[in-house]
């Protein structure tokens, strides 16, 4: 059985684990990143709707009651059936931020003051793009990634012995920190031997400085996207459920 590296978070982990053990595929879990709250509150001000780019944003939260009266606009469906299970009135979803734009935009009533849930580190696209539109945005920092020093011991060993056939990465930020890790390491060589993966084309660019060949790129920013192309690289056919 293949052994394919799987560098998320580990909430996010477990779900891909399963999701390559239904295709054949054994996983290795290195998370790379670590989630944890940063206890802030949301002001008590009036605001027209909340933004939301990532389920880790709600997981880490303290939302007021009354916020969940306003429309919230989602990134990804994952992000956007958490919301719906906490009782949050969802009203626009979209594949990334730049495609959520138009539904916030052209909401009515119009959202001239939005509140976004974000981590601390992230790309301000979305809220630098509704500010040039005229829209107020209050960004609360719910969540931070921290940084991972190393490969778990598990990775490291398999990595170094050969014994995995692909990576999976998922950011930009997740690809940077695997590079720095496996030079660090002194696992540049056993990592460029392995097939990788990336989400997006900016997680693929993050791993030119790893000097691996042929990294190939889901065809939309999702992880089923991401698991169709490793299957149709390996021949196999993906689990739908």
């Amino acid at each position: 059985m293949k052994r394919v590296l799987v560098l998320r978070a580990v909430e996010d982990a477990r779900r891909t684990a399963e999701k390559l053990a239904a295709m054949g595929f054994a996983c290795v879990l290195s998370p790379v990143l670590e989630t944890v709250a940063t206890g802030a509150k949301v002001p008590e001000e009036a605001f027209d709707a909340v933004i939301v780019t990532s389920a880790k944003a709600l997981a880490h939260g303290d939302p007021l009651e009354s916020l969940r009266l306003l429309p919230l606009f989602a990134v990804g469906a994952r992000t956007a059936a958490l919301a719906k299970r906490r009782g949050w009135r969802v009203a626009g979803v979209a594949p990334e931020s730049a495609a959520l734009l138009p539904a916030i935009l052209d909401h009515r009533p119009p959202a001239n003051r939005l509140l976004y849930l974000a981590g601390r580190q992230r790309r301000e696209t979305i809220e630098t793009a509704l500010r040039k539109a005229g829209r107020e945005v209050f960004a609360l920092e719910t969540y931070e990634a921290r940084e991972a020093l190393a490969l778990t011991e598990e990775a490291a060993k398999a990595l170094a012995q050969g014994e995995l056939s692909a990576a999976l990465h998922y950011s930009p930020r997740s690809a940077e920190i695997f590079v720095r890790i496996v030079r660090r390491e002194n696992l540049l060589t056993a990592a460029r031997a392995l097939r990788h993966f990336a989400i997006s084309l900016e997680t693929a660019n993050a791993l030119r400085l790893l000097g691996a060949s042929g990294t190939l790129v889901a065809d939309s920013p999702d992880e089923d996207a991401l698991l169709r192309q490793l299957a149709a690289f390996d021949g196999r056919q993906v689990s739908q459920n």
